[in-house]
C-alpha cells in the first residue's frame, strides 16, 4: 500500500489523551530507563580504537578535504552531462543592483515582471544601458555590464510609465540601479561555492539569449527557476499529454560547476514541468477536465455529446471541477470587441449557463436608453451577430471582478502565453508526467544535445561579448565498478552459512532468511467488504506455504477473521482490542500477531487510520494489502514475486533478518567487528507541504546489531520549516542506548548518513549537529569517546552519466537496463569537487528511464577512512534495505530514516485531521506547545515492532 512521500496536515480538535500501553518515553520502542541504568553502570570510558576521539576534536571550521582517490574496482569509460567551459583572461565585470516595483503593491514582484520591465527599459533608454550585449541580467535584482552604466552619482531611478486602455498615462514600476562592485571572471580561489561571484554570473550569461525578449530566440523558451522550457510548436515535440487541459514541457536545467581540476563545466539536462496548453478552446479545454474525473464512464466525453444538452449538461460538481481547473488561468478572447486590442484575461467563476444568464443591456450612444434585458445567447445574437453552438454551457466570468463580464465558453482560449501550473496535480497526473518524462538513456543524452545545439553557444552575442566559450560536446571520463557484497542468509546445523551471489543489482531469495520469527499468528480484517471469502482462502494459503519455506514457524495457520467498515478509529480500535484479547486467551500472551488488512482500493484516509491505530494505539504489527494484490498471490509459492515481496516486510516487522553481508567482503569486517563495533544513523526531515498546517517531523534511526540489518527510529517533532534536528541530543542518546543494550557494548564508531541537506547548509548543519552528537555521548559517559563520522546523501541534482555505445555491448548489465550505468558505478573524479570529500554511486539497477546516481558528501570523518572504504561501505549498505532484494539508490540507515518520516507523517495527518487541532489552532498556544503536543500524540506504544516502518 503505497503512501505519501511527506505529510499533508489538516486541523483538528481536541487535546492529546493518554493512550494505553503508552511508553513514557517519546522514543520509538524500548524502555529507555532501564537501558540507560545498564548503559551508565558499564566503564565506556577505557574503550579505544583507531582515530581522533570526540573529547579531542577542535570547533569545526571547514569541511573535510579529500585525502584520496578510489581505485577499488574495473574502470568503465563513461560521458557525464556537462560541458567545458573555457574564459578568456581579463575579463571584469561590474555589478549592480536592480530593484523593480510596483508603487500600489508590496510585495516583490514575478521573474517574468521583472524580465519584461528591464528589457523593456533598456530598450527605451540606451543612453543609460549601452549595448545590448554588455548586459546581463538574472531577472531578480542582479545586473553585470561590460562597461559601467552612465548613471549620477552611481544609482538611478527610472519610472516606468504605461497607457491604459482609456489612453490615461500611469507610473506602472519603478526601477531602481544601484552600482555594488566590479571582479575579475576567474575561477581562481572560486573552488565549488554556488555562491561565488564568477559562478553567479556565468549561470546568468549562459541563458541570456534565450531569456532576454529583445532576441528572437527568447520567443522559443520560457524561463522558469533554473531550467528554460522549450514552447511546443505545431508538431508538439518532446511533449508529454497530462489530462485535465495540463502538458509537460520539456527544458534545459543548467548549471555551472567547478570541477575537481578548478575548471569551470556546464551542467545540462533535461527537466519537466506541467503547463497548461496554450491556444487550446475552453471547450477542448472543459472536454480534458470531464474526460479526467469521468470515473467508470467507459469512453470518453466528445464535442458532439456536448451538443445534445439533454445528453450531457454541467452538473455542480462538473461546474466545480472546471472552476478549480480554471483557477489562476488566463484566457483570451476569439474576437475582438469593438475599438479594443487583443488582451488576457484572468479567470474569475463559472456561471449559469448562457442561455439562462440575463443582464441589464443599454445603449451607450444615448444617454436616455434605460436598456433592456436579455441573456448573454440573445445578446451575442443580436449585437455581435454571433450564433452560439452550446448556449447550455456555462458562461464565464473574466476580468477585475467587479466589472462583472461574462463570455460564452466557446469564445474564449486558453491564453497564448505560457502558464506553469502553479496547484498540485492529481495523482493520476503525476503518474503521466513522471512516467512520459522517463527517458532512456540513450534518447536522455540526444535530447540534452539536442536542445544545448539549439542554444547556438558558438554565435551566442553574449558569450562573444564576455569572452565565454562552451564546448559542443559532453565530457568523457571514467567511473569503476565496484564488487558487489557477497549475502548471507541463514546458517545450517553444520555451521555452514548459505550465501547468495548478487548479480544485476538483485539476488535471488532461496526460500531463506537469515533469521525468521516463530509463533506466529495472523489476523486478517477486511475492510469495507473488499474481498468475497469464497477468494479469499487460495491466496491465503499460499501465503502460508510460503511463509513456511522461507522459515516462518505458526501457532495455528488458521487466521483471526475480523471485519471493518473503514469508518473511524474508535470502531477500528474495538476490532482490533477484540482480536488481540482472543489471541491472548489463546496462546496466554505467547502469539506474535500480524494483523492483515486487505482494501479494495487505495484510501489514504483509511490507510492512516490504520497504521495509527495498529502503530501507535494497540501496539501490533500490521500490513495493508490491496485486493487486487491479494489475488495475485495465488501462483507458485516457490516463484510467486507478490507474495515474496509481502513477506520481506513481514517477517522484518516481527524481528526477523531477511540477508545480511557476508564476512568475505573486503571492508565488512572492519564495520560489523564486535570488539570494535560501529553503529550507522540514518537522519531525515520531512515538513508541512506549501499551504498546510503542522510542524516539520525529522526521524533519527540507527542500527542494533553488529551486522546492520535491525534498526529502531525515534521520532521528533520540531517547528515547521526548520531543516536542523533541534532535539538531535535526545534522539542520538536513545539511539546509542539500544544499541548498547542489544550488542551488550557501547559503539566504537559512530556513522552519520544524512539526508535533505544543500551545500549552501553544509558547514552550519555540520557544526550543530555534531555538536549534538558530542552532546549525546557525553551525557552518557563524559569518557565516553567514539569516532564520528558524517556523510551527506544527495538525491537531487542533475548528474548523469552514460555509457557508450561500444562499451555497453561488452557488458551484459548494461545491455538489459536499456543502456543504465550498472550497478556499483562510483566516479569521484572531474565532475566532483576540488576542495570536498565527495563522490557519486549508482548502486542500484536501473530498469525505468536514466539512472539518477546519489551524490555523497563525506563532511567529517575522525575514523579517517579512505574512499575505497567510504565507496565499498556505502555500497554494501545499498543492500540490506528489507524491503526488496535488490540493492537500492541510497543506504539502508537513511532510506529507513525517509520510511519512519512518512510514517509519522501519515500519523500526524490522521491525528491532526481528526482529534488535535483545536488546542493547536488556539491563538494562545505557542508553537513550542503545539511540538510539544505533537510529540505527545505520535509517540509510538512500547509493544509495536521496532521497523514498524518498513
Amino acid at each position: 500500500m503505497s503512501t505519501s512521500s511527506g505529510p499533508r496536515y489538516g486541523r483538528a480538535r481536541g487535546r492529546a489523551v493518554p493512550r494505553k500501553n503508552r511508553s513514557e518515553t517519546l522514543s520509538v520502542g524500548g524502555d529507555m530507563a532501564s537501558i540507560a541504568s545498564s548503559f551508565l553502570s558499564v566503564d565506556v570510558s577505557s574503550q579505544k580504537s583507531v582515530g581522533a576521539r570526540i573529547n579531542t576534536l577542535p570547533i569545526i571550521s571547514c569541511l573535510l578535504q579529500r585525502s584520496d582517490y578510489g581505485k577499488a574496482g574495473v574502470l568503465i569509460p563513461l560521458v557525464a552531462n556537462y560541458y567545458e567551459i573555457k574564459i578568456s583572461p581579463g575579463i571584469y565585470v561590474h555589478r549592480y543592483e536592480v530593484i523593480i516595483k510596483d508603487p500600489m503593491k508590496d510585495q516583490p514582484l514575478d521573474r517574468d515582471i521583472c524580465r519584461s520591465q528591464f528589457w523593456e527599459a533598456v530598450d527605451k533608454d540606451l543612453n543609460i544601458f549601452g549595448k545590448l550585449e554588455n548586459l546581463i541580467y538574472n531577472d531578480v535584482n542582479c545586473l553585470w555590464v561590460k562597461e559601467k552604466l552612465n548613471l549620477p552619482n552611481g544609482i538611478e531611478r527610472k519610472e516606468i510609465v504605461k497607457t491604459t486602455s482609456r489612453g490615461d498615462k500611469r507610473v506602472a514600476y519603478i526601477m531602481e540601479l544601484k552600482y555594488l562592485s566590479s571582479f575579475s571572471v576567474s575561477l581562481a580561489m572560486e573552488f565549488d561555492d554556488s555562491n561565488s561571484a564568477t559562478v553567479q554570473f556565468l549561470n546568468a550569461l549562459l541563458t541570456q539569449s534565450i531569456r532576454c525578449p529583445l532576441r528572437s530566440i527568447s520567443n522559443q523558451y520560457y524561463p522558469f527557476g533554473n531550467s528554460v522550457y522549450v514552447i511546443p510548436n505545431q508538431n508538439r515535440r518532446w511533449v508529454v499529454p497530462v489530462g485535465g487541459g495540463i502538458e509537460g514541457w520539456t527544458g534545459l536545467h543548467g548549471a555551472v560547476k567547478i570541477d575537481s581540476t578548478e575548471h569551470a563545466l556546464f551542467n545540462a539536462d533535461v527537466s519537466s514541468c506541467a503547463f497548461f496548453k496554450i491556444r487550446i478552446t475552453l471547450i477542448d479545454f472543459f472536454l480534458e477536465v470531464l474526460n479526467e474525473f469521468r470515473g467508470r464512464r467507459p469512453s470518453e466525453y466528445t464535442v458532439n455529446e456536448l451538443r445534445q444538452a439533454n445528453r450531457i449538461a454541467m452538473n455542480d460538481s462538473q461546474r466545480k471541477s472546471l472552476k478549480k481547473a480554471l483557477t489562476g488561468v488566463y484566457l483570451r478572447l476569439t474576437y475582438v470587441p469593438g475599438g479594443s486590442r487583443l488582451k488576457d484575461y484572468k479567470f474569475v467563476d463559472v456561471g449559469q449557463p448562457a442561455n439562462v444568464t440575463r443582464f441589464l443591456h443599454k445603449n451607450l450612444n444615448d444617454p436616455n436608453d434605460k436598456g433592456s434585458e436579455v441573456t448573454v445567447e440573445e445578446y451575442f445574437a443580436q449585437y455581435k451577430e454571433i450564433r452560439l453552438n452550446f448556449p447550455h454551457l456555462p458562461v464565464i466570468q473574466i476580468g477585475p471582478c467587479q466589472k462583472k463580464i461574462f463570455v460564452p465558453m466557446e469564445l474564449l482560449i486558453i491564453a497564448d502565453r505560457p502558464q506553469k501550473v502553479k496547484r498540485e496535480l492529481t495523482e493520476f497526473q503525476k503518474v503521466k508526467l513522471i512516467r512520459g518524462a522517463a527517458m532512456e538513456p540513450k534518447i536522455r543524452k540526444e535530447r540534452i544535445s539536442s536542445i544545448v545545439a539549439d542554444q547556438k553557444f558558438y554565435d551566442d552575442i553574449f558569450l562573444q561579448n564576455f569572452g565565454v566559450w562552451v564546448s559542443p560536446d559532453m565530457i568523457h571520463l571514467n567511473g569503476r565498478m565496484l564488487n558487489p557484497p557477497k549475502l548471507e542468509f541463514n546458517t545450517s546445523n553444520d555451521g555452514q552459512a548459505f550465501c547468495a551471489e548478487v548479480d544485476e543489482g538483485k539476488w535471488p531469495l532461496r526460500n531463506m532468511f537469515t533469521v525468521s520469527p516463530r509463533n506466529i499468528l495472523f489476523g486478517v480484517i477486511c475492510v469495507d467488504e473488499a474481498i468475497n471469502i469464497d477468494n479469499f482462502w487460495d491466496p491465503y494459503h499460499n501465503l502460508i506455504k510460503t511463509c513456511n519455506l522461507f522459515g516462518m514457524k505458526f501457532l495455528m495457520t488458521d487466521p483471526l477473521l475480523a471485519t471493518w467498515k473503514g469508518e473511524d478509529r474508535e470502531k477500528l480500535r474495538s476490532v482490533v482490542r477484540r482480536m488481540t484479547s482472543e489471541c491472548n486467551i489463546r496462546y496466554n500472551g505467547n502469539a506474535n500477531l500480524h494483523v492483515l488488512f486487505i482494501m479494495a482500493n487505495k484510501n489514504s484516509r483509511i490507510y492512516g487510520i490504520i497504521k495509527t491505530v495498529c502503530d501507535l494505539e494497540e501496539g501490533i504489527a500490521c500490513q495493508v494489502i490491496l485486493a487486487k494484490t491479494f489475488h495475485n498471490m495465488s501462483s507458485r509459492p516457490e516463484t510467486c514475486a507478490v507474495i515474496h515481496n509481502i513477506i520481506l516486510k513481514m517477517n522484518t516487522k516481527l524481528g526477523g533478518v531477511n540477508n545480511k553481508v557476508h564476512q568475505d567482503y573486503d571492508i565488512w569486517p572492519k564495520f560489523s567487528d564486535r570488539n570494535d563495533p560501529t553503529i550507522f544513523i540514518g537522519i531525515d526531515v520531512i515538513h508541512p507541504q506549501p499551504g498546510k498546517l503542522g510542524s516539520s517531523i525529522a526521524s533519527v534511526v540507527g542500527s542494533t546489531n553488529l551486522d546492520a540489518t535491525r534498526y529502531e527510529a525515534s521520532i521528533k517533532i520540531q517547528q515547521p520549516g526548520m531543516e536542523r534536528i533541534v532535539y538531535l541530543v535526545d534522539a542520538l542518546r536513545e539511539r546509542l542506548l539500544t544499541f548498547y543494550k542489544s550488542v551488550g557494548m557501547a559503539p566504537k564508531h559512530i556513522i552519520i548518513y544524512r539526508d535533505g541537506i544543500s551545500e549552501s547548509e553544509f558547514l552550519n548543519t555540520l557544526r550543530e549537529e555534531m555538536a549534538s552528537v558530542k552532546t549525546a555521548c557525553k551525557k552518557l559517559d563524559p569518557e565516553y569517546a567514539p569516532t564520528l563520522a558524517y556523510v551527506v546523501v544527495q538525491k537531487r541534482h542533475h548528474t548523469r552519466f552514460f555509457v557508450e555505445p561500444a562499451v555497453a555491448a561488452e557488458f551484459q548489465t548494461i545491455r538489459k537496463s536499456k543502456g543504465n550505468i550498472p550497478p556499483g558505478t562510483v566516479v569521484d573524479t572531474r565532475v566532483t569537487s576540488s576542495r570536498l570529500f565527495d563522490f557519486f554511486l549508482c548502486s542500484h539497477f536501473g530498469a525505468v528511464g536514466t539512472s539518477r546516481p546519489s551524490h555523497y558528501y563525506v563532511l567529517y570523518d575522525s575514523w579517517n577512512l579512505t574512499s575505497d572504504e567510504w565507496q565499498q561501505l556505502t555500497f554494501a549498505l545499498c543492500h540490506l534495505y528489507a524491503r526488496c532484494n535488490r540493492s537500492v539508490s541510497i543506504p539502508a540507515p537513511v532510506y529507513y530514516a525517509h520510511l519512519a518520516c512518512s510514517r509519522a507523517g501519515v500519523h500526524n495527518d490522521t491525528l491532526y485531521n481528526q482529534q488535535y487541532s483545536s488546542k493547536l489552532l488556539d491563538s494562545a498556544c505557542s508553537q513550542q506547545e503545539t511540538v510539544r503536543i505533537h510529540q505527545t500524540t505520535l509517540a509510538v506504544n512500547s509493544a509495536t515492532p521496532k521497523m514498524y516502518f518498513v
